[in-house]
Formats: structure tokens, C-alpha cells, sequence
């Protein structure tokens, strides 16, 4: 229960507005590059996931009265790498269904 609880608010961390751009460029990469543009968009939004952790922690350790400089380390490396394959697992099947409606498609246009 406890690692249910741990999961789901890893998920909900992050606002609407940055879950609508993790679907929107989940979709557009998956849909227009097929399993090319899949990894792609995944490390798009890898890039994304740890520039929103590092200004979150640079908040609140200037916030502290501290320079923030000093606390992104090995800790944090491995918790934005946790985060983000959270992340990009659980958009892993809009890939997938992104995928297969664009081979979908191009079976209908071909027939």
C-alpha cells in the first residue's frame, strides 16, 4: 500500500499543464516518426522531467538560504531517473496506440 502511495504521488507531482505536454509530445513523436519518433519523445520528455526537478530543488533550497548549487548530486540523479521512467512508462502505451493507429492508417490509405 505504502509503494502505491509512493507511486501515485510521484505521478501527481507534476501539474496539469506538464501532463498535457508529456501527452501532447508523446503523441506527436510516436504518431509522425513511428518507433523512431517513440525513444525520441521519451527523451524529450526525459529532458523535461529533470529541468522541472533541478528548478524545483533550486527553489527550495534558495529558499532555505541556500545556494542550491551544491545538493544536485547522486541522490537526486537517481530520483529523477526513477521519475522518469515512471513517467515514461505510464505514457508507454499512448506510444503504443499512437504507433498503431498511424500503421492503421496507412493500411487504410494503401487499400
Amino acid at each position: 500500500m505504502i509503494l502505491l502511495y509512493l507511486i501515485t504521488s510521484q505521478l501527481f507531482s507534476y501539474g496539469v499543464v506538464a501532463w498535457l505536454a508529456f501527452v501532447t509530445i508523446t503523441l506527436a513523436f510516436s504518431r509522425s516518426a513511428d518507433l523512431i519518433g517513440m525513444p525520441c519523445g521519451h527523451l524529450v520528455i526525459a529532458v523535461i522531467i529533470f529541468v522541472l526537478d533541478a528548478q524545483w530543488i533550486q527553489e527550495e533550497l534558495q529558499a532555505q538560504g541556500g545556494s542550491g548549487l551544491y545538493d544536485i548530486d547522486g541522490p537526486f540523479y537517481i530520483g529523477v531517473l526513477i521519475r522518469v521512467l515512471l513517467i515514461n512508462s505510464s505514457l508507454m502505451p499512448l506510444s503504443l496506440l499512437a504507433i498503431y493507429r498511424r500503421r492503421l492508417s496507412r493500411a487504410k490509405r494503401s487499400a
